[in-house]
């Protein structure tokens, strides 16, 4: 697990986030989201915190490249199955008690 979160951060390809509670429930946001990062590349899997924001699973739900879990659908399978990794902020504590880095 720790291998492949380094190699995501060495390459440029992991972000934390702030605010993904506050993502607009559609899913034209999650598209231009997406364009913004060039997410579409290789898709993208996005970890929150304890639960996922409702917003976010909404907008994102129809958007095929597009992965959303919580802190414990975390595994190195997901990591690599996706190009980017976007980890929330609330998060990062999280995982830290499951995989120390």
């Amino acid at each position: 697990m720790v291998s492949a979160l380094s190699a995501k951060f060495a390459k440029g390809q992991l972000m934390i986030a702030d605010g993904l509670a506050e993502v607009d429930a559609k899913t034209k946001t999650a598209i231009q989201l997406a364009e913004q990062f060039k997410w579409e590349d290789g898709g993208v899997l996005i970890i929150g915190g304890e639960k996922t924001p409702e917003s976010l699973k909404l907008a994102t739900r129809n958007v095929h490249f597009i992965d959303v879990h919580t802190h414990s659908g975390l595994s190195v399978y997901s990591i690599l199955k996706r190009k980017h990794l976007v980890i929330a902020k609330e998060a990062l504590e999280l995982i830290d008690k499951h995989v120390p880095l």
